[in-house]
Formats: C-alpha cells, sequence, structure tokens
C-alpha cells in the first residue's frame, strides 16, 4: 500500500501527516516551530515529527512515496 506525507511548517506550529492511498490521514504529528536550542536543528525536528506520525500510523517511514 502507498502512503503519503503532508508537511505544513507555520509560524508557531510544524505538523506531519501520513496518508493511506485513499488519502485517509492515519497518523499525525506536531511540534512547535520556534522550539529551543535543546530541541536540535529545525530539519532534526521535523525528522522527529515525520517519525512520529508514522508510528502513530503504524507503519514504516520508508513507505513513503
Amino acid at each position: 500500500m502507498a502512503y503519503y506525507l503532508g508537511v505544513d511548517v507555520g509560524a508557531t506550529n510544524l505538523r506531519t501527516a501520513v496518508a493511506d492511498g485513499s488519502l485517509d490521514i492515519v497518523g499525525r504529528a506536531s511540534v512547535h516551530t520556534t522550539g529551543s536550542a535543546d530541541e536540535g536543528p529545525f530539519a532534526d525536528r521535523l525528522l522527529a515529527t515525520v517519525r512520529r506520525a508514522c508510528e502513530r500510523a503504524g507503519m514504516d517511514p520508508a513507505a513513503i512515496e
């Protein structure tokens, strides 16, 4: 089955969603965009959010098309 990733980078939140082949959302995650330096670089927070959304969807991030 194919999975797709949506990313919304806003002024205050970074949101990711994973959808299945029917475009039904099966996993979501979000963090504050303006995180502290302790949370690491933005790219690291983005990847962590993607992984969390995939985990909540019960699928491997490698399955994203």
